[in-house]
């Protein structure tokens, strides 16, 4: 806190803040901080960075989503998630949006560590935008479902050993494809509920000799499997 402090008598930071910041002040506001304020200050930083970010083609609209858990100090009562061993214990969650072409952040959400990145993911789709997720955004299919509804695409890694598949129309694999390791390819339905909206599934042979898979609602054209 007191380098914080120190921060606040350089001039680029008072030109922001108004002024130099006291140590007390700093230490009010761990009481009062609420995740609204977070998240406003995170946005107005992603702004000033895509400001800054070369303009993005408008076919490539892919971008990446993810989120990181920090802790936060126990006066931050609104970020209390659990107690362990008589202790509370707080900590906040940041969901970051990544445009992937431009290389640059583009939304930011704050929220309690507990709020799963699934229901914050589904509030910051944009119709036309292709989103890129680790296995935690595929564990709900409906979404997917959803998303598509909504006119997004998406290419999500799925569970390898725990999704379940049912194949309907086998594709097949150019000399691109074989050469980028790709072992199979096939549309068909996610999970055993239905109806349920077709995906595109692509088996990716890894370095190591695990297989990846990549699920998507693209086309062939759209998305050719050496390019997922």
């Amino acid at each position: 806190t007191s380098r914080l402090c120190a921060a606040t008598k350089l001039e680029s930071v008072r030109e922001i803040s108004g002024g130099r910041v006291s140590l007390g002040s700093f230490s009010e506001a761990q009481h009062v901080l609420d995740p609204a304020l977070l998240e406003a200050v995170m946005q107005e930083l992603v702004e000033e960075v895509r400001k800054r970010a070369p303009d993005a083609k408008e076919a490539d609209k892919w971008r990446v989503v993810d989120s990181s858990v920090f802790d936060a100090v126990q006066r931050m009562g609104w970020a209390h998630f659990q107690t362990h061993n008589g202790v509370r214990q707080s900590a906040i969650r940041l969901h970051v949006t990544y445009d992937l072409i431009m290389g640059v952040p583009c939304k930011a959400v704050v929220s309690k560590a507990k709020v799963g990145e699934q229901k914050i993911w589904q509030t910051q789709w944009e119709q036309g935008m292709g989103e890129l997720g680790d296995r935690n955004y595929s564990l709900d299919y409906k979404l997917l479902d959803r998303l598509d509804e909504a006119g997004g695409f998406f290419l999500v890694r799925l569970r390898e050993k725990s999704f379940h598949f049912e194949a309907q129309e086998e594709l097949p694999l150019s000399p691109e494809d074989t050469q980028a390791n790709v072992t199979r390819q096939a549309w068909g339905l996610l999970g055993k509920e239905r109806p349920r909206k077709r995906v595109r599934v692509i088996w990716i042979r890894m370095n190591s000799g695990e297989s990846l898979a990549l699920a998507t609602n693209l086309s062939v054209e759209r998305l050719p499997a050496h390019n997922a």
